[in-house]
């Protein structure tokens, strides 16, 4: 599975594309290793670039309640960037908006 990301200072972005759609379980567990070998050594904070990502379904929203449990044990921090009304909307509906860091932009990050 190939990986869109980009650094800003020690901030790994990974850039989530409509495309990209559900992912199987067995993709969620090699996404989460590819994310956490990128982000050694220095990258404490991941960024999800969702700002091209119009829906995520609740199976989306538990690979990255997954995700974010994994980097939470590895002492990193999940930070998702300018997700799209819709998703918000099924972050707080959900009640996991207050588990889920959000900002605007990447201008935000680092």
């Amino acid at each position: 599975m190939d990986i869109d990301y980009h650094f800003i200072e020690d901030v790994l972005v990974v850039n989530v594309t409509e495309g990209q759609g559900r992912l199987t379980n067995a993709d969620i567990n090699d996404f989460i290793y590819q994310v956490r070998r990128l982000s050694q050594p220095s990258a404490n904070v991941i960024a999800f670039n969702m700002s091209k990502k119009s829906f995520l379904n609740s199976s989306g929203l538990g690979e990255l309640i997954k995700l974010k449990d994994s980097l939470v044990d590895s002492n990193k921090e999940l930070v998702l960037v300018c997700p799209s009304p819709r998703v918000k909307m099924l972050i707080s509906v959900v009640g996991v908006d207050q588990f889920f860091s959000i900002v605007n932009s990447e201008d935000e990050l680092g």
